[in-house]
């Protein structure tokens, strides 16, 4: 394609072959444990021809500078013919380990693999099952959380690895510091060579500094932002029982200005202090009166998901940090445009508890 912006001279590759024909590239990394994924129309309709379905695709954003590795990798899973162009999507290699693409793994009584965390089970299901005969996904950067999960007493037909792990992941949360509740995540990060998986947990809120620091004429451009009320009452139920009779808690947070919203949550709580307490926690960590905000910017476009961005603006509401949630890159004849979606800090649960 030609070149049109000295600041962003991006490459785009097809298994190992430059393609210098595409002029639209959209890169979505949309966080909470989704696959990443990007859409590029290329300006040669007999590209279908090629047979590209699950070639490999990176994309070098060169942005400034060129990049050591690609913004993007992942493997080419619909492409489309249209009038003089062809629109490919890709996504992330986790493709392989999520729903019909994955390889279903029977577990058993006698074949499981109990005693394993649900991180050591996601390296065993890659370099078993993906990995035969070339490295799809890399598990050399991939290591345990604190506290994880188990496989303990997991059976059955597996059709999606990945839905599974993730669902693991996501109810396990770090609650060993109630001032800072952190929740944990799987992503991809990329070395030059290979996509390598990672669990993570998110950063320390007091012992982090910001990854990236947004003021006008320094990077931010525009943001929006929607308000709700957020919900500020809940009502837990166990399953077991007490002296008293079933296990119950219950939670309601500050003076409720937007209005009062209510909710229920059930789980395996042995005792009514332990629901009051995963009551206190739901509440606080999901508890934003900011629904969406979205942040246009012209830089941040490396900066990893779980970073914390802090905003510099008037309105104080905004003017603090926040943990990056999402990020959307896009490149075109215009250039590239970088939007950051982001959440506030989480409030501090041991003033509750």
């Amino acid at each position: 394609m030609t070149k049109q912006n000295i600041y962003c001279e991006p490459q785009l590759f097809i298994g190992d072959t430059e393609n210098f024909d595409f002029n639209k590239v959209n890169v979505s990394f949309s966080g909470n444990n989704a696959l990443n994924s990007m859409s590029v129309t290329i300006n040669n309709p007999d590209m279908d021809n090629f047979k590209l379905f699950n070639k490999p695709i990176s994309f070098y954003l060169n942005y400034g500078s060129n990049d050591g590795v690609p913004i993007f990798r992942g493997f080419i899973k619909n492409v489309n013919t249209g009038v003089g162009s062809v629109t490919i999507k890709a996504l992330d290699p986790r493709c392989f380990i999520t729903g019909k693409e994955g390889i279903p793994i029977n577990i058993t009584e006698t074949n499981n693999y109990d005693g394993f965390t649900v991180v050591q089970f996601l390296q065993a299901y890659i370099e078993d099952y993906v990995n035969i005969n070339d490295t799809i996904i890399s598990v050399r950067a991939l290591k345990d959380i604190e506290n994880p999960p188990l496989m303990k007493a997991v059976r059955g037909n597996i059709t999606d690895v990945y839905g599974t792990i993730k669902s693991q992941i996501e109810k396990k949360i770090n609650d060993t510091d109630l001032i800072d509740i952190k929740r944990h995540y799987i992503d991809m990060i990329d070395d030059g060579l290979y996509s390598n998986i990672i669990v993570y947990t998110e950063k320390d809120i007091d012992n982090s500094f910001p990854s990236l620091i947004l003021k006008y004429k320094d990077g931010l451009l525009d943001y929006k932002y929607k308000k709700r009320a957020p919900t500020s009452s809940i009502t837990v139920s166990g399953k077991g029982e007490t002296m008293q009779g079933p296990v119950v808690g219950s939670f309601t947070y500050g003076n409720t200005p937007l209005g009062r919203v209510g909710k229920t949550l059930s789980g395996e709580f042995k005792s009514n202090a332990e629901a009051q307490q995963a009551g206190v926690i739901d509440i606080l960590q999901n508890y934003d009166a900011l629904d969406k905000f979205n942040i246009s910017c012209d830089k941040g476009h490396y900066t990893g998901l779980g970073s914390i961005v802090q905003l510099q603006v008037d309105e104080n509401e905004l003017s603090k940090d926040f943990r990056l949630i999402s990020k959307k890159i896009d490149y075109g004849n215009k250039g590239v445009t970088l939007s950051l979606g982001v959440a506030k800090i989480n409030i501090k649960i041991s003033d509750y508890i």
